[in-house]
């Protein structure tokens, strides 16, 4: 898939580590968040490898939308004070 191809809609907020607001609006974005995560469990794994599939062209950008968003509502990023 090319990359222009590969946005969210609609667009997934997340709290960043850092406490920030941030809007996720694609399968590149999501990947680079997840990595930022400290918290990972299976819901992270899921998210992470369908991003990937994603990526590689395996998988629809709403497809790893949906499993990014399951995973920041059960495993938001711990804030950081």
């Amino acid at each position: 898939m090319r990359p222009s191809l590969l946005w969210f809609t609609p667009k997934v907020p997340v709290k960043t580590n850092a406490g920030h607001r941030r809007l996720i609006s694609s399968v590149q974005a999501a990947s680079e968040e997840l990595l930022t995560w400290t918290r990972r469990g299976a819901h992270w794994n899921r998210a992470a490898r369908v991003c990937i599939a994603a990526l590689a062209g395996e998988a629809t950008p709403q497809a790893a939308r949906r499993c990014f968003r399951l995973c920041h509502r059960r495993w938001p990023p711990p804030a950081t004070h």
